[in-house]
């Protein structure tokens, strides 16, 4: 069993969020902090395993909790994940560079969240029974260590030829770009990179993708009033119906439909509080 901080200053977005993860099934302690100061002090004394933080907390930023967390402990031993509203997608990006390792808009969309958490905790399992395997290896230090050193070179090295794919992602997400695109980029074989980054990312190439651009395309949708047609080649998409159709997959509705029903629930809301 593991352990969930959600660290957020808003009730009703923890509040949510706690219930999404507690009926989702998964086997997680889960603990509630309105601000990162308070969460810090309960990592002294404690340990978790995944962190749900926001990005706008008084006393301190998420970014700033997330450079403290870096700093009291072994890197990576905590996974944080940004929850973001779009008009914070900058400072949500930011926070990548200290470690973040993915960011959720909000208001957070229920499979992708549970989704989230689930790969977040096959990544933590991995990198476990690599330190397992290492802990044995120095116990036993037999022909077999340089064996698995090696392997844990190689896990090393793929991972940072994964992160270099997921920056030039992010920065070229809006071109015509594709998978031997980036393999080349990063002068890799083309099916070698195929494979490594499904078994790193536990998504195919394409897929990923294919969620960068919607994700972007989401933000446009309830920030701006640009046309669906723009939004799509702002995102990467020379078509207009190949974008509708991989939206409507990706999310369930059209982005005529997403788009409409942010902004009635938003006239809902304001109703609500008059």
């Amino acid at each position: 069993m593991g352990t969930i901080i959600i660290v957020d200053d808003e009730k009703s977005s923890r509040e949510g969020i706690k219930l999404i993860l507690e009926r989702s099934g998964l086997s997680m302690d889960i603990f509630e902090f309105t601000n990162g100061l308070d969460a810090l002090a309960w990592l002294g004394k404690n340990k978790a395993d995944i962190a749900l933080v926001d990005m706008k907390m008084p006393f301190m930023s998420g970014v700033e909790f997330i450079k403290e967390v870096r700093s009291l402990e072994v890197p990576g031993a905590i996974k944080c994940i940004v929850l973001s509203g779009y008009s914070e997608f900058a400072y949500a990006a930011d926070s990548m560079k200290y470690g973040a390792l993915q960011y959720l808009l909000k208001p957070v969309h229920r499979g992708e969240l549970i989704e989230t958490i689930k790969k977040t905790e096959q990544l933590i399992a991995k990198e476990r029974e690599i330190t397992e395997r290492l802990n044995k290896a120095d116990l036993i230090r037999n022909s077999r260590y340089d064996a698995i050193v090696d392997q844990l070179d190689n896990l090393l090295s793929n991972r940072s030829d994964i992160d270099k794919a997921l920056a030039y992602i992010e920065e070229n997400y809006q071109k015509d770009i594709n998978m031997a695109t980036v393999a080349n980029t990063l002068s890799l074989e083309y099916s070698y990179f195929s494979r490594m980054f499904k078994n790193v990312m536990n998504i195919n190439f394409i897929d990923y993708l294919r969620k960068v651009r919607i994700e972007k395309a989401m933000g446009l949708l309830i920030s701006t009033n640009l046309k669906i047609t723009k939004i799509a080649q702002k995102v990467g998409y020379t078509n207009s119906k190949n974008f509708t159709s991989s939206f409507k997959q990706f999310s369930g509705v059209t982005p005529s439909e997403y788009r409409q029903n942010y902004i009635t629930k938003n006239n809902i809301m304001r109703g609500d509080k008059k």
